[in-house]
């Protein structure tokens, strides 16, 4: 079984879905063009905090739950029951100590009423 990758326009709804096939795009993208309960797997490495700005235009620590929870909505619609969430993301070093913006935001994805994301792995 062999996938491919797909981008995807934001302002179109997607024709039809193709089995085995990757839609590449940035995470806030994708899920508009989705139906409801249809991916297996979502993968996603958001931007870290205050890293990269000139790429991602930059999150604070102190932003960064309020920034994602719209984002895990949006993913938690298209992501079925049986389905899997990976979050690739790590906490930065601040004055020698790793900020909680992560765990801070695992714990709000999980105890947000009807925003739990089944099988997540952070």
């Amino acid at each position: 079984m062999s996938a491919h990758a797909q981008q995807v326009d934001p302002q179109q709804p997607l024709p039809h879905l193709v089995v085995d096939t990757i839609y590449h795009d940035r995470c806030e993208n994708v899920p508009p063009c989705l139906p409801a309960d249809c991916v297996d797997l979502i993968v996603t490495s958001p931007p870290y905090a205050d890293k990269r700005r000139s790429t991602y235009g930059g999150v604070s620590p102190d932003q960064y739950v309020e920034w994602f929870l719209p984002i895990s909505a949006l993913l938690k619609r298209v992501l079925k029951p049986t389905g899997s969430f990976i979050l690739n993301i790590k906490e930065p070093i601040v004055n020698g100590e790793r900020h909680t913006y992560v765990i801070e935001l695992i714990l709000a994805m999980r105890q947000k009423p009807g925003n739990e994301l089944p099988g997540f792995l952070g």
